[in-house]
């Protein structure tokens, strides 16, 4: 039995009101840490701010909380850990897309239904 790749996401944040109007810049990102460097974390980053090391500023760390690297299909638990420079709305867009972006891991690294068995009542009434 190979071993199955997890595919990680890689979001990037806008949004448009219905006239055109961006009132988020696409410059926020949730970027995936290497599962060569630990386990999964996933961190939103500003990429129009740099910050003293030139590095993109931070905003959010989602941490996950377990062994492996991709995200079980049935729950996921981590801690989110948010800067102290986010207003309310922010803080609420983080969390929002953060769920999104879980949930869109957890559908893209399912394995596919397997084929269900007809039951014993359905292969005999599809005889007569």
């Amino acid at each position: 039995m190979g071993a199955t790749p997890v595919r990680h996401l890689w979001f990037t944040i806008s949004h448009t009101l219905q006239d055109g109007t961006v009132t988020v810049p696409a410059n926020l990102e949730w970027q995936v840490l290497p599962k060569e460097l630990g386990t999964l974390r996933y961190t939103l980053v500003d990429t129009a701010e740099v910050a003293e090391n030139g590095e993109p500023v931070i905003h959010a760390i989602y941490h996950h909380a377990g062994i492996a690297f991709g995200l079980p299909s049935d729950y996921i638990e981590g801690v989110l850990l948010l800067s102290d420079n986010l207003t309310g709305e922010a803080e609420a867009l983080a969390v929002a897309t953060l769920l999104g972006l879980l949930r869109q891991v957890r559908s893209i690294n399912q394995p596919p239904p397997r084929p269900s068995k007809k039951s014993f009542v359905s292969r005999v009434l599809g005889k007569i």
